[in-house]
């Protein structure tokens, strides 16, 4: 009961429509799973018959509704009660179901968001494993209900190629696997849970998890400007230390001018800098901007969900074979 309570100050992020609608239902289920809570949205739960359970059972449901309300936009609570929504109900399944069906599931830019996610998603930037395997299979069921025609071995191979830095000496079987075709999505997914085990069952302080959590804190620092994240602006992936300019191209947040509209205000380290002066010879005295390499101006929404998952931003980083020998 008290960590039903403590869901009442959650900070789930706001509904606003169908463009964020897959943010929302992540954001929501991880708040649940962090209390064991989640089964309440996802199956009907009979009234238990303990005086004491059928307290807490009732109390869990009410705070989760009322989480739930919270989180809704005007937009979006008034459009549910246009469907015969009444916010007095105490079962959350009901309005989280009503949410899923007067909502479209998928829209492009949510299927853009989720491909994206999937394909950058790495275990270095999770403290535990479990944690990295709970997102990483909410991704996957995403995809998996795009209809995409992604196989199997392509899922196996890319989630491979996510362990490759936090694994090194598992990653050699892993490969080698791979190429005999005895690895399989489910055999593998099957050891990263002996592996979120024994990291849960580990002491804190134990070599196992000291060393597991030092490699993820060295990668991270490692990463420097190689981090990278969505444009708010037009959700092309742009290094994390970037932004998007009003000349429509992505720079440095700490500088005012872009270097693509004007190149002789770079430095000469700026390995662009050549490719930018020759741009700008040829655009000459015409305003029409100039789409460059990396400047992430194409408009991935124009895509299907198909070529977005076939697309540059979707890969598998390359594994040689020469690490498997």
């Amino acid at each position: 009961m008290e960590d039903a309570h403590r869901l009442i100050r959650a900070d789930v992020t706001q509904l606003t429509g169908e463009k964020n609608l897959i943010q929302w239902d992540s954001s929501l289920w991880g708040y649940l799973n962090i209390y064991d809570l989640q089964n309440y949205i996802l199956q009907v739960i009979d009234e238990p018959t303990s005086a004491v359970e059928k307290k807490e059972w009732r109390v869990n449901r009410a705070v989760i509704s009322a989480m739930i309300s919270n989180s809704l936009s005007p937009a979006v609570y008034e459009r549910l009660i246009a469907r015969g929504w009444d916010p007095r109900e105490q079962n959350p399944k009901v309005i989280y179901d009503l949410i899923k069906k007067v909502l479209p599931r998928v829209t492009q830019e949510a299927v853009m968001d989720c491909v994206i996610e999937y394909s950058i998603i790495d275990r270095t930037t999770f403290g535990k494993m479990q944690d990295f395997l709970t997102r990483l299979r909410y991704l996957y069921k995403k995809i998996e209900e795009l209809k995409a025609g992604v196989t199997e071995a392509y899922h196996t191979n890319l989630l491979v190629a996510k362990l490759k830095k936090t694994y090194p000496d598992r990653f050699l079987f892993w490969v080698n696997g791979l190429k005999e075709k005895t690895l399989t999505w489910e055999k593998l997914n099957q050891e990263l849970e002996e592996i979120a085990a024994s990291e849960e069952a580990a002491p804190k302080f134990s070599k196992v998890n000291k060393e597991a959590e030092a490699k993820v804190k060295e990668l991270k620092d490692t990463k420097g400007r190689r981090a990278r994240k969505l444009c708010d602006k037009c959700s092309s992936q742009i290094m994390e230390t970037w932004e998007y300019k009003s000349c429509g191209h992505h720079a440095p947040k700490d500088k005012s001018d872009c270097w693509w509209c004007d190149p002789s205000k770079a430095p000469n380290s700026w390995p662009k800098k050549k490719e930018a002066e020759e741009l700008k010879k040829k655009q000459g005295a015409t305003t029409a901007v100039v789409v460059h390499n990396g400047s992430g101006l194409a408009n991935p929404l124009t895509q299907t969900s198909s070529s977005l998952l076939f697309a540059p931003n979707f890969f598998i980083p390359r594994i040689d074979p020469k690490e498997a020998q």
